[in-house]
């Protein structure tokens, strides 16, 4: 099966118009996006037009967590934060010489081929990108946990490729494992509170779960970092150092958290007497 990224070729490829606008499928568009989205058009110098993606009715709990969380579909982020500015496709116009200036989307990538051509463009220093917050597109959220785990996976997949042609791009994938376990045990330090403010009505049910679901994602990212690795013989990752590093951690963890319930028994206890 072919990419998306290869079927946005094939558009571009058969496209006469001079600037070329993308969304994805399951993205609502506002009312004038295009015009908006193309104030800057006049500019030659900007190549990307970037707009503002916003969440559309997030309503199961897989849906609230990605509203939530400041890394899934925040264009301004990608656009401010890492190693070089990217747009997303979801909502983004390029003009057609980017394309022939830089080449097509990298039709291999799963995800990341957005990331790529935009990098690609920076790098060439020909182009610049231009952020329109009122250019606006609702996104849909996947619906179910599981649906939110294998995205993650995919992403951390791309991070593999990515990592291939720009080695500097991204950190080490251990502090993803650090993020595993420190949301993970927050979330279960957390659960006691946070349920009962959810029954006494002062919260919401994502507040419950939003440590857990974090730790899920990240642990989706680890892992499609560990598959890409097998599938690509890629050596920026190590199945012995993950599972070296997932059995330390854990103990260490494990440790931690029995030490900290001895210290509070301890404390009742005086406490008592």
């Amino acid at each position: 099966m072919q990419s998306s990224y290869a079927a946005r070729n094939r558009g571009i490829q058969h496209a006469t118009g001079e600037i070329l606008a993308f969304t994805d499928t399951d993205c609502i568009l506002s009312p004038g996006w295009l015009r908006k989205l193309l104030t800057s058009c006049n500019n030659p110098e900007i190549g990307c037009f970037a707009g503002n993606i916003e969440s559309y009715r997030p309503e199961t709990l897989a849906e609230q967590y990605a509203d939530r969380d400041e890394e899934n579909h925040n264009q301004l982020r990608c656009l401010t934060v890492g190693y070089l500015p990217y747009a997303q496709t979801a909502n983004v116009a390029y003009r057609k010489e980017v394309f022939e200036d830089t080449g097509l989307f990298n039709s291999k990538f799963k995800s990341g081929g957005d990331v790529d051509l935009t990098w690609r463009m920076m790098k060439r220093g020909r182009f610049k990108i231009v952020y329109e917050p009122e250019a606006t597109v609702y996104h849909k959220h996947r619906t179910s946990i599981l649906g939110l785990y294998r995205q993650n996976r995919r992403y951390g997949e791309s991070i593999t490729d990515l990592l291939k042609l720009y080695p500097d791009s991204c950190d080490d994938t251990f502090w993803f494992f650090t993020d595993i376990f420190r949301h993970f045990f927050l979330g279960l330090k957390t659960f006691p509170g946070n349920l009962y403010r959810y029954y006494k009505g002062e919260n919401s049910k994502i507040d419950i779960w939003v440590h857990f679901l974090k730790a899920l994602c990240r642990t989706g990212i680890v892992v499609g970092r560990i598959r890409a690795q097998g599938r690509k013989e890629d050596g920026t990752i190590s199945r012995l150092h993950v599972a070296s590093y997932f059995i330390t951690t854990s103990i260490i963890r494990c440790k931690g958290l029995l030490l900290h319930l001895k210290a509070s028994l301890s404390h009742e206890n005086s406490s008592c007497k």
